[in-house]
């Protein structure tokens, strides 16, 4: 991200306004200090007006820093980088404002001091510079670190030199996962208002250290505080790890919340997906996500679906599961048979169309004769519509059937056959 957007901007790569926006999706993609630098510097030279101090400009590049500092001003190995940043720019406008006799300088002057402020409370890395530019910015006026500013200071450092085995953990080369988990647990677990974005923070740095690790993903996720802050970390983690079919059923569950259709991301998750159960998984995801769309109470209540369009997408993406399963692994029939339960589930239940429902199960018991659990959904589904002729004609079918890979089968067929109640 540093290297190509610069590089591209100088070569004329880029029109007017595309590095600015590449530069929005490099600080979407990985929390860094290098790259919200990169991004503040940008909008300072770029933004029309920050030279002539005009409030909107001045508003954008202070929102740019308040965005830097909400991703990585908590990190304790580099969040001070951007805090003093910020405090430097604070600073100029309020003197450039003071200088000029601007209204606005008195108060340009209580910002910039609030961001010394911030900045002096947390437990970072050369978060003594705050004190340090502090004493600069009051030396003419003979004005003394306040003495509560002080001690937050002194508190701040006492919790940093709680930190510092931690951070000389995670800083080793050989740093493991359970490292980094150790210490987003014990910020995790202290009593300060601020522990859970701390948590937060060394989560981030982990998944910034290791990105291709499923375990720190998901300990990620789980200690998102927000169903928004857990979307978002949710998209970034399938990029991560796209081969870990369980964050990306949740990421395809978290689209279907925030009312996303989500055709691309399960498309995408398939492609990436490294065994056929997983896909599998995926599909049974998307189709449930489609059935909550048609109806978001289930199938109970002999309820019937207004959504023609729905219940056609439904329909198409069980069948489109059954053919991939089919064809992708014949000698594993019972990937291909959940579909089939499903699709003829929904066709009984959601369209009453019994008829396509036997033709669907005649289809499957055709192409799998011989593997029973076929045999026993097709007769378990009949029984529970209330068909015994159907179930008992499958029966019947099946009597005289071989099953060489399931030695138990015809006795459990039997049974049912003998005592219908069985």
């Amino acid at each position: 991200w540093l290297g190509d957007a610069p590089a591209a901007a100088a070569a004329g790569a880029l029109a007017p306004g595309r590095l600015s926006a590449l530069h929005e999706r490099a600080a979407a993609a990985v929390a860094s200090a290098d790259v919200w630098l990169a991004y503040v510097r940008l909008l300072m030279e770029q933004t029309p007006g920050v030279e002539d101090l005009e409030q909107t400009a001045v508003e954008t590049v202070r929102d740019g820093f308040e965005r830097a500092l909400a991703s990585v001003g908590l990190h304790v190995d580099c969040g001070s980088r951007l805090w003093e940043a910020f405090a430097a720019f604070e600073g100029a406008v309020a003197d450039a404002l003071a200088e000029a006799g601007d209204a606005e300088a008195e108060r340009a002057e209580r910002r910039a001091n609030d961001v010394l402020w911030r900045w002096a409370r947390l437990p970072l890395e050369g978060s003594s510079r705050a004190i340090t530019m502090w004493k600069e910015r009051h030396a003419g006026d003979g004005e003394d670190v306040p003495s509560d500013l002080a001690g937050h200071f002194s508190a701040a450092m006492a919790r940093l030199d709680q930190l510092r085995p931690y951070e000389e953990m995670v800083k080793q080369p050989a740093c493991s996962e359970s490292a980094w988990l150790q210490y987003a647990q014990y910020e995790a677990r202290s009593k300060e208002a601020s522990a859970p974005m701390r948590a937060i923070a060394v989560h981030e740095r982990a998944v910034t250290a290791k990105p291709h690790s499923s375990e720190l993903w998901r300990a990620y996720v789980d200690a998102c505080v927000s169903q928004r802050d857990r979307a978002r970390v949710l998209a970034r983690a399938v990029c991560g790890v796209p081969w870990d079919v369980t964050l990306q059923a949740m990421h395809l569950r978290s689209l279907e919340r925030n009312g996303e259709d989500g055709i691309e991301a399960f498309n995408a998750a398939v492609a990436s997906a490294c065994g056929l159960n997983e896909v599998a998984e995926l599909y049974k995801q998307r189709a449930d996500a489609l059935r909550r769309n048609v109806l978001p109470t289930g199938f109970d209540g002999g309820a019937t679906a207004d959504d023609a369009e729905g219940v056609m997408a439904l329909n198409d993406l069980l069948s489109g599961a059954i053919a991939y399963m089919r064809t992708a692994a014949p000698q594993y029939p019972g990937l291909s048979l959940r579909f089939v339960e499903y699709l003829a589930d929904m066709r009984t239940r959601l369209e009453g169309d019994t008829d396509a429902t036997d033709v669907l199960w005649d289809e499957e018991l055709k192409l799998n004769g011989r593997f029973a659990p076929a045999w026993e959904a097709a007769v378990k589904q009949a029984r529970d519509r209330g068909s015994a002729a159907r179930a008992r004609a499958l029966l019947r079918r099946c009597h005289a059937r071989a099953f060489p890979d399931d030695p138990t089968a015809t006795a459990r067929l039997a049974a049912p056959w003998i005592d219908p109640d069985a």
